[in-house]
């Protein structure tokens, strides 16, 4: 079911939607993994009538290259007890709206004719059109209750099964909150009282978007390729949801595997997300002017700080103390240091898995939401906002990147000769600088895109490999004054513990920097002259 967030009624901002084709919706997932308590919870906050049991049977279509995915929509036929339904989602329109057209059909597989109404005629033409295929399906166990509120209605659907593709499936269990009267913001207060009740964590991936990662993955460990669908037709209050959007997603993705007891990569990955959106969020203040009494950089800059003390032991474990155990593995304490530090980076994820099954990293998360839904909707932006949210996205980027980029390349022009705390300086800006750039690829010619980015992401890497090497390098020190004139047997490890000490010095860093700096020159020639497209006047 679709409907129209009232009061956000701008072109420029949520796309040519029609009203009936927008869905407003969030998931929720179960600490514990049972979704009953969120029954119990709905009946408290306040049900109409009892809740309906179905079974829910869907198969996905795309064509053979997947044209579908790629340009941000997905298509499936639901068999929803007697009815067979077509469904068209398109995703960019924001992080908890989507694009939606329904329609009942009497066929198991899409046609022209039933597509006829949906953007997918003009996206995927004639010949692709024939060409559809089924991808893989899903099987849904659904109990739906009815939250009626002051505010508004929200339709709750608790849904466990799994996802089918191939030789390979993935579980589903989780809780789809549906806006069918209301404003968003009224969907994530509801989506708050449920989480005081049932611990939980919001995602914004579809069943379908999950589907297409089964496909790619034997086994999803974590979420890491970020698939942006900024276009140059989009003004900038456009660009700025598709973007968010995207990186809220692939965050809450990550906070959900790393809660379920995922691995390093997760905790990484999640840690990407943060740096990315605090980087859009700089990128885009002067439009958003979201930093006040509701400042959110705060609790993001402590957030990547403490799941960073995870990541350095992670990356010395990865790094340099199997590069120790390769070089020196029958010396004596060599074992017991890298266990040390394996014991400490386990105890370090399970800090951050206490965390986000917090009700703090739920706050967080929905506030995130509330935050960006709140600066682009105000009913009454200053006319400097109009302006720069109303401008061709690629507009705005030529005019913020481009003295961000020459600030840049004027901060490091001798990198050769920068002292440890200067290298550190330009890593970071070189990674904000990165992130900031990287959703919008579709926006400039793609040999001037990696002639950006490419030499960006070189600095990043080198700088941060000697990042990474003087951290490895201060955790060592600091575990070997801690243990000195402690138990018995410690100088082992002291021992073991000075000779990866070595292993941080041995290498000569000349080479590294050199590189660095040749990646700077590259840069010198780069061109930020991104597409403004075509903007739909809402007139």
């Amino acid at each position: 079911m679709a409907v129209h967030p009232g009061g956000h009624d701008r072109e420029w901002l949520w796309g040519p939607m029609m009203p009936d084709n927008r869905e407003v919706e969030l998931k929720l997932v179960p600490m514990s993994g049972d979704l009953e308590h969120y029954a119990r919870a709905a009946k408290a906050l306040g049900t109409s009538g009892k809740g309906r049991t179905k079974r829910l049977h869907s198969v996905y279509f795309d064509t053979p290259k997947l044209k579908l995915r790629r340009k941000g929509y997905s298509l499936r036929i639901r068999h929803d007890g007697r009815k067979t339904i077509q469904t068209v989602k398109s995703s960019g329109a924001g992080a908890i709206l989507r694009g939606e057209w329904e329609s009942v059909v009497t066929a198991d597989a899409p046609s022209k004719d039933t597509l006829a109404g949906t953007p997918l005629c003009d996206v995927l033409g004639d010949r692709d059109l024939n060409n559809l295929r089924p991808v893989f399906s899903t099987q849904v166990r659904r109990r739906t209750f009815v939250i009626v509120r002051p505010d508004a209605t929200v339709e709750l659907a608790l849904d466990i099964g799994e996802i089918q593709g191939d030789d390979r499936s993935l579980p589903i269990c989780e809780a789809e909150l549906e806006l069918t009267s209301g404003t968003p913001a009224a969907l994530l207060s509801c989506a708050r009282d449920l989480a005081a009740v049932v611990p939980s964590l919001p995602i914004l991936s579809s069943k379908g978007e999950r589907g297409f990662r089964l496909r790619g993955d034997a086994e999803q460990e974590a979420v890491s390729e970020l698939s942006f669908d900024v276009t140059p037709g989009m003004s900038t209050g456009q660009a700025i949801r598709s973007a968010f959007s995207t990186c809220l997603t692939g965050l809450f993705d990550n906070f959900a595997l790393l809660a379920a007891g995922g691995g390093v990569e997760a905790l990484h990955q999640a840690r990407v997300c943060i740096r990315r959106i605090r980087a859009l969020a700089s990128l885009f203040e002067p439009a958003l002017e979201w930093r006040g009494d509701n400042d959110l950089s705060p609790r993001l800059r402590w957030l990547t700080q403490f799941l960073g003390e995870s990541r350095e032991v992670d990356v010395l474990c990865e790094s340099l103390l199997a590069a120790l155990g390769a070089s020196y593995g029958s010396a004596p304490g060599v074992a017991d240091l890298k266990a040390v530090f394996e014991t400490r980076g386990k105890h370090a994820r399970e800090a951050a898995i206490a965390y986000l099954r917090s009700p703090a990293a739920l706050d967080l998360s929905l506030d995130l939401l509330g935050a960006l839904d709140a600066a682009l909707a105000r009913t009454s932006p200053t006319p400097e906002q109009a302006d720069l949210l109303q401008m061709p996205i690629g507009r705005y980027l030529r005019r913020a990147l481009r003295p961000r980029l020459k600030s840049f390349l004027k901060r490091c022009r001798h990198i050769e000769r920068l002292d440890p705390s200067e290298q550190h300086e330009a890593r970071v800006r070189a990674k904000k600088l990165r992130y900031m750039i990287d959703p919008f690829g579709a926006l400039l010619p793609r040999r001037r895109f990696t002639g950006v980015v490419e030499p960006l992401q070189t600095i990043q890497r080198v700088l941060g490999d000697l990042n990474d090497r003087r951290t490895g390098e201060a955790l060592l020190m600091s575990y070997a004054e801690e243990v000195l004139g402690g138990d018995s047997g410690v100088g082992r490890i002291v021992f073991a513990a000075g000779l990866a000490t070595a292993l941080c010095r041995a290498s000569d860093t000349k080479d590294v920097i050199d590189s660095a700096a040749a990646a700077r020159s590259r840069l010198e020639r780069a061109d930020l002259d991104f597409d403004e497209g075509e903007v739909s006047d809402p007139a």
